[in-house]
């Protein structure tokens, strides 16, 4: 049976151009070909090909105006038939990627059928990829046969030819950072096979994903390893093919948690706890007076301040509070805090001459916001009264390992200050790393990947220059130093143009169609951004510097974040005669009766309202869905919905919880 199922159609008000052509399709085989898909056009007297991305699909019938169309069904009737048949046709519109051999006129005729792997590959140029990076998988029709893996140039996501990549869509729908994380496993698969030597430090902006990278399903009660066999033997046909692409390029997803470091900054007033939603996981870190004075301290006195505090005034009396606390002057040894600072000014201000010829009013002012930051605003971050600082050794990070720090439970100053802080220390180790013999080279490249791009680099004249200003340079000139910037954001309208400008690949996902309309993604054909707008979970458009045209990817669902529910259910078919019973130990049973008894005559009970005040559930590591399909099952069934411990710790909680509150 042929596979052609079109053929190339040039009219006088519709031709042929050197980007693009128009198909009919033949009738029955509408279902053939969706927006989205790669077709070739092949002349099979030359042999001439044509690959083309298919970016709309019209459908036309006989009639020649709807008034016609509407008296032919009785005037107007929707329930009746036409007396005569209409003819009827879909035409479909593809733009040109690529042909076999190359050509730059228009294709003049030609049988159209889907591309296969190697004509996708050709069409992109992956076959021409020294150092491939798997990055996804092509659907590209119904059947697996026809799916192929997707594989960017290395030279062109890493450097030196070209680097950084950006990431955009509607939170919770566009899945950026898992997208982001299995790129980065498959950065570092790939490292191990070119024998490069590559680390990450990761950012974590909101929520708790990142925390989890060594975690086995939602509960993070399955080793990962475990899981993969259980996919590839139980999972559905996508995530089995998926995976098993994966693998077949050495695409290892599992993190090994031997190469996971997590930090977060202390909690305010106990610099000795993480301020971070899994504390258990995570190494505090706090900065000291001292650690703003040094000589090569990428944030100083200075970046305490922001917007219309940090004027030419201010700065000069912060010039001279440095200046009194340099070696040999009258600050140096008894003022080693930020609250000693304090204390210093605040008695100083009275002195006669003392600040001249800066105002009293001036250092009153500068004396209230070193106060409010550091006992207030940026406590935690800043130790108020601590003598000591307990920074992160990021200059002893090594390759293959990826660090993590935890930044969403301070405000965004605090954020912006800990990302200029590592970003700036990076730049200077890579900078002497750069200067080396590259087979002598310690590290030859860190990704650096950062949620909310927005705020740090917004567009526009707001937001703190000196950090905006920092992220710039490292996109104009960072592939150079070998630090590769992944940044993600809902809009990439509100980042700043240059940022998203140096980025030489780009993933989008699902985004909505007013944020489409911006200029920032001129690049996508306008049909295909009605597709964008609806795509589903874990699929992306891609566009790389060496590609003619974006294409659509999926990649493997993450392990930390895998559906427990997805797990059970593969669980079930491996093993149908182990099906758990509805019953459940004595002990879950009476678990499940106190919950009852505590629950009844409560009102307004609903589980996203006891997640929000249950704060240690949080904790766990559970986002909210996921406890909102336990709670379900508690009340409904009186059963757990996994096997974890997780879901038995977060039952607890709820019932110590309404305990303490009925007492």
């Amino acid at each position: 049976m042929s596979n052609y199922f079109g053929r190339i159609c040039a009219i006088e008000r519709v031709p042929s151009t050197v980007d693009e052509f128009n198909f009919w399709l033949a009738r029955g085989c509408a279902d053939k070909v969706e927006v989205g898909y790669i077709v070739t056009a092949e002349n099979t007297e030359n042999g001439e090909k044509v690959f083309g991305l298919v970016t709309d699909i019209k459908f036309f019938t006989d009639a020649e105006s709807i008034l016609v169309d509407y008296f032919s069904h009785e005037f107007g009737s929707p329930t009746a038939q036409s007396p005569t048949e209409r003819q009827e046709i879909h035409v479909a519109t593809a733009s040109v990627i690529g042909s076999s051999p190359y050509r730059a006129r228009p294709m003049s005729s030609g049988m159209v059928r889907l591309a296969t792997p190697d004509e996708i590959h050709q069409a992109y140029g992956m076959d021409q990829i020294n150092n491939k990076i798997f990055c996804g998988v092509i659907v590209n029709g119904p059947s697996p046969e026809n799916w192929t893996p997707a594989f960017m140039d290395e030279k062109f996501l890493l450097g030196p030819e070209g680097a950084h990549l950006n990431i955009s869509g509607a939170s919770g729908l566009a899945t950026k950072t898992s997208a982001a994380i299995f790129l980065i496993s498959s950065i570092l698969s790939a490292a191990e096979q070119y024998k490069r030597r590559y680390a990450v430090l990761a950012f974590n902006v909101k929520g708790g994903d990142l925390l989890r990278l060594g975690a086995g399903g939602e509960d993070g009660e399955y080793p990962q390893d475990e899981l993969i066999k259980l996919i590839k033997s139980n999972g559905n046909i996508e995530a089995r093919k998926i995976l098993s692409l994966a693998e077949e390029n050495r695409v290892n997803i599992c993190f090994s948690k031997t190469k996971l470091k997590m930090f977060a900054p202390a909690k305010a007033g106990a610099v000795s706890k993480p301020n971070s939603l899994l504390p258990e996981s995570v190494k505090p870190f706090h900065w000291a007076l001292k650690d703003v004075m040094k000589d090569d301290a990428p944030v100083r006195l200075c970046d305490l301040f922001e917007g219309d505090d940090v004027d030419d005034k201010a700065m000069g009396v912060l010039a001279k509070v440095e200046e009194l606390l340099d070696d040999g002057n009258m600050w140096k040894d008894r003022v080693t805090s930020f609250k000693e600072l304090v204390r210093e000014m605040s008695t100083s201000i009275g002195k006669k001459n003392f600040w001249d010829p800066h105002h009293h009013s001036t250092v009153s002012k500068v004396l209230r916001q070193v106060k409010s930051n550091c006992e207030g605003i940026l406590n935690g971050l800043f130790a108020y009264d601590e003598e000591q600082g307990n920074d992160i050794k990021i200059e002893n990070i090594a390759p293959g390992e990826v660090w993590v720090v935890d930044i969403e439970a301070i405000n965004d100053r605090a954020k912006r200050l800990v990302f200029h802080n590592l970003t700036t220390r990076l730049a200077n180790l890579m900078e002497i790393e750069s200067l080396k013999p590259k087979d002598e080279r310690r590290l030859h490249g860190i990704i650096v990947f950062v949620d909310e791009l927005n705020k740090f680099a917004p567009s526009g004249a707001v937001g703190n220059y000196r950090i905006k200003q920092q992220i710039v340079e490292l996109a104009a000139r960072g592939r150079s130093l070998g630090i590769i910037l992944f940044g993600a954001e809902q809009f990439a309208s509100r980042v700043d143009k240059e940022v998203i400008g140096n980025a030489s690949s780009h993933f989008l996902g699902r985004t909505e169609m007013v944020e489409l309309e911006d200029r920032v993604y001129g690049w996508i054909p306008k049909n295909l951004r009605f597709v964008v707008g609806n795509l589903e979970k874990g699929r992306l458009l891609l566009r790389h510097a060496t590609y003619g045209r974006p294409v659509f990817i999926k990649f493997p669902q993450p392990l930390y974040n895998y559906p427990t529910t997805a797990i059970e259910e593969m669980l079930v078919r491996q093993t149908p005669q182990n099906v758990r019973s509805v019953s459940v130990p004595d002990v879950s049973v009476k678990k499940f009766e106190m919950l009852q008894m505590l629950l009844k005559g409560q009102k307004g009970i609903h589980p996203i309202k006891i997640y929000s005040e249950v704060s240690k559930i949080k904790g766990l590591g559970i986002n909210q869905d996921t406890f909102s399909d336990w709670f379900r099952s508690w009340v409904s069934q009186q059963k757990f919905r996994g096997r974890g411990t997780t879901e038995k710790k977060a039952l607890d909680l709820v019932i110590e919880h309404y305990e303490s509150h009925k007492a």
